[in-house]
C-alpha cells in the first residue's frame, strides 16, 4: 500500500515540478519575446493606422467643406434672378 502512495505522490510531484517548469519558462522567455517583439510593433503600427484613417477623414472633411463653400457661393450667390 506504501508504494502506492509513493508512485502517486512522485507522479503527483513531478507533475507540479515540470508545471512550474514550463510556467517558469512561458512567462520569463517566450512572454517577454512575443511582447518586445511581435506585440509592440503591432501596437505601433495600429496607432499609425489609425492615425492614417483619421487624417485621411479629416482632410475629406476638409475638403468637402471648401468644395461646398465654393459650390453654394458660385451657384446661389451669383446666379442672376430670373423673372417669368
Amino acid at each position: 500500500m506504501g508504494a502506492i502512495i509513493s508512485v502517486v505522490a512522485k507522479i503527483i510531484g513531478y507533475t507540479i515540478y515540470y508545471v512550474a517548469l514550463f510556467a517558469k519558462w512561458f512567462y520569463l522567455t517566450f512572454l517577454p519575446f512575443v511582447i518586445q517583439y511581435i506585440a509592440l510593433p503591432m501596437f505601433v503600427l495600429g496607432i499609425l493606422i489609425a492615425v492614417g484613417f483619421a487624417g485621411g477623414t479629416l482632410i475629406f472633411t476638409i475638403f468637402f467643406f471648401v468644395f461646398m463653400y465654393f459650390f453654394i457661393r458660385e451657384t446661389i450667390f451669383k446666379t442672376p434672378p430670373t423673372y417669368k
